[in-house]
Formats: C-alpha cells, sequence, structure tokens
C-alpha cells in the first residue's frame, strides 16, 4: 500500500470519531481530547530536541504541554489559572536542569528547548480546544478542521498537476507556490460552504479573507514543523500515526490555524 492510499484510509478512520466528539459531546471532551494530544505533541518535541542524556526530562515536556492546553481551556471558570502556569513554566524547567548535574551550557540549552516546546505544543492545542466553547464554537471548529484539510487535499493535488516553481527549497522541497495557491483556494472553499450552510452571521466578503489567511497560515504551520524536525535532523516527529508520521506531523496546521480561528470568533 502507497504512502497516500495509507494517510486517506488513516483520515478516513480518524475524522468521523473527532465530529463525533466535536458536534455532540461537551466542549469539556474536546478541551480533554485536545489536553492529552498536547501531552503526546509534547513528548515528540522533546525527543526530538532532548540529547539522550537528558531523556528522562521528556515527560516533563509532556506534561507541561498537556497542563498548559488544560489551562487554557479553564480560563472562562478559572481565569487566573494560566497566567500562573504561564509564569511558572520557564522556572521550572530551567530549575529542575540546574540540578540535572550535566555541562551548564548543554543543560540550559535544554531547558530552554523544554520551555519552548511546553509553550508551542500546549499554547497551540490550547486554542484547538478553546474553540467549542464560544458561541457556535463547535461549528467554527468544524470550519477549521475542513479548511485545513481541504487545503492539503488541494495543495497536493495542484502541485501534482502544476506545480513548478519551489515554495522552499529547504524546509520542503517537494511543495510548490503552484501547490500553495491551489491549497488556499480549498481553504477559501471550504469556508465558504461553511458560512452558507452554517455560519449565517458570518459574511462572505470576511468569509473569503478568513479563508485566504487561514490557508496560508495552515500552510506556514507546516513550514514551522518541518524547520523543526529539520532544526533537530529528524525526517517524522513520530510514527503513532500511520501515513502521517506522529501528533505534531498531522496537527501542525490545525494547531496553528486555531489561533486564528479563535481571535475571528472573539472579534466578529
Amino acid at each position: 500500500m502507497n504512502n497516500l492510499a495509507l494517510r486517506i484510509i488513516t483520515a478516513a478512520v480518524i475524522i468521523p470519531p473527532v465530529l463525533v466528539l466535536v458536534l455532540f459531546a461537551s466542549p469539556v471532551y474536546v478541551a480533554a481530547a485536545a489536553s492529552v494530544l498536547a501531552g503526546l505533541g509534547g513528548y515528540e518535541f522533546a525527543k526530538m530536541a532532548f540529547d539522550r542524556e537528558f531523556a528522562r526530562y521528556q515527560f516533563l515536556v509532556s506534561s507541561m504541554s498537556a497542563v498548559v492546553t488544560g489551562t487554557l481551556c479553564m480560563i472562562s471558570k478559572v481565569p487566573l489559572a494560566p497566567m500562573v502556569v504561564l509564569m511558572t513554566i520557564a522556572p521550572l524547567h530551567f530549575v529542575l536542569f540546574m540540578f540535572s548535574g550535566k555541562e551548564t551550557k548543554s543543560a540550559l540549552m535544554h531547558a530552554a528547548y523544554g520551555t519552548a516546546g511546553s509553550l508551542y505544543v500546549g499554547g497551540l492545542f490550547g486554542a484547538v480546544g478553546l474553540i467549542p466553547f464560544y458561541e457556535q464554537g463547535r461549528f467554527w471548529f468544524i470550519l477549521l478542521l475542513s479548511a485545513v484539510v481541504i487545503n492539503d487535499t488541494f495543495a497536493y493535488t495542484f502541485g501534482k498537476l502544476f506545480g513548478k516553481h519551489k515554495l522552499h527549497k529547504v524546509l520542503s522541497p517537494n511543495k510548490t507556490w503552484e501547490g500553495s495557491a491551489g491549497g488556499i483556494l480549498g481553504s477559501v472553499l471550504a469556508v465558504v460552504v461553511m458560512q452558507q450552510f452554517f455560519l449565517d452571521e458570518l459574511e462572505l466578503l470576511p468569509a473569503i479573507l478568513l479563508g485566504i489567511i487561514l490557508g496560508a497560515v495552515s500552510q506556514i504551520g507546516d513550514l514551522m514543523e518541518s524547520f523543526i524536525k529539520r532544526s533537530f535532523n529528524v525526517k517524522d516527529a513520530g510514527k503513532l500515526i500511520p501515513g502521517h508520521g506522529g501528533i505534531l506531523d498531522r496537527c501542525d496546521a490545525l494547531m496553528l490555524g486555531a489561533p486564528l480561528v479563535l481571535l475571528f470568533t472573539l472579534l466578529r
């Protein structure tokens, strides 16, 4: 079975339960699922970033990522919780690595990696988990998910059919500007369909604008993950999802698109 077929089958298995969870379950369960994904993603980040001598701290980044996501999702119930957690993340990592007994400069570097990973993964998954808590949040979440998935599909198709000009030769040599344009078109179509059928309070012009920006941001999220992986000289962040790699490999575009959709729902 080729990789594309495996990716399609895996997506077909994963997406329906996600839709059921978002549409019919309490937002609390969505937040819990986001926290679990953040924990897995944080572990993947630490596994990429940490040398073997610091491997025992991988679960620290995993747990802190999950805590950041969980507390962000609790902001309406316990408004000060995210502030307290965010203020303690860096000191906690630096104190623990300070007593690691390893060479000082290396310990400091890994403390910085751990802090960055916890905030990067936990913060972005926090935005993912927060969206369903707001008015029409379930449909905004579906808008985000559909825009990201269709962006990826259109980008791949347009790239195969028309791709000639490389998007970024170093980070993603297989991606093209033609594929990128197709992906953005796909995101616009997805957002407009959601606007027409489920989010009628969203006007057409803002929907098109959101689709363009969301399409671009989703692709930046993918490039950002490639930047991280290439910096640590790894091909995939993990192997949890067949055909897709790890949580960070599959959710990179969703993670970066979530703050944009969340901000849009709050400011509209």
